[in-house]
This record gives structure tokens, C-alpha cells and sequence, in this order.
């Protein structure tokens, strides 16, 4: 199975977990990586092998924003070792 068609398998999983377990690395994301220091709040909205898809609440109103993993996925499994090393790679630069 090609990777695109797994990550569509888990991709409801995976967005609903960011967004009520994690909507803090959501935040960091959007604030550090988006480069949208003024972000209010973040949802992952979608993702593909490449980079996340976020909503991001602004002062004047929702921004999308795509943010790029650091390398593309290889296969599925990899969505949470990827979100983890993205995180850990914001916070280095808070």
C-alpha cells in the first residue's frame, strides 16, 4: 500500500488526538514554524507524507498554514515520530 493511501487510513485518528490531546504542539507549530508569533490557537485541519495543515486563530481572524515536516514520510507509522521530531525541533528555537 503507497503511503498516501495509509495516511488516509489514520488520518482522522491522528487529527482528532493533535487537536485534543496536543493542541499545545499545535500552538508551537503555528507560532514558531508558521512563524505566527501572535497565533491564539491552532487545530490540525490535514496532513499528507509532506507537512501538516493548520488553522490558526489570529488577532484578525483564521490563517491555513502548511507547515513541512522535516523529511517527508516514508510510510505511515511514521506520523508520530515525525510530529514529535517537528516539535522538539520548534521548542529548540522558541
Amino acid at each position: 500500500m503507497k503511503c498516501n493511501e495509509s495516511l488516509n487510513q489514520i488520518k482522522t485518528g491522528v487529527i482528532e488526538h493533535m487537536n485534543v490531546d496536543h493542541s499545545d504542539a499545535n500552538l508551537i507549530y503555528a507560532k514558531v514554524l508558521a512563524g505566527l508569533p501572535d497565533a491564539l490557537s491552532a487545530e490540525m485541519t490535514d496532513f499528507d507524507r509532506h507537512a501538516i495543515v493548520l488553522a490558526v486563530q489570529m488577532p484578525g481572524g483564521v490563517s491555513e498554514v502548511r507547515v513541512d515536516f522535516l523529511k517527508p514520510l516514508a510510510k505511515a507509522e511514521d506520523i508520530r515520530s515525525a510530529l514529535i521530531k517537528l516539535l522538539k525541533y520548534a521548542r529548540e528555537r522558541l
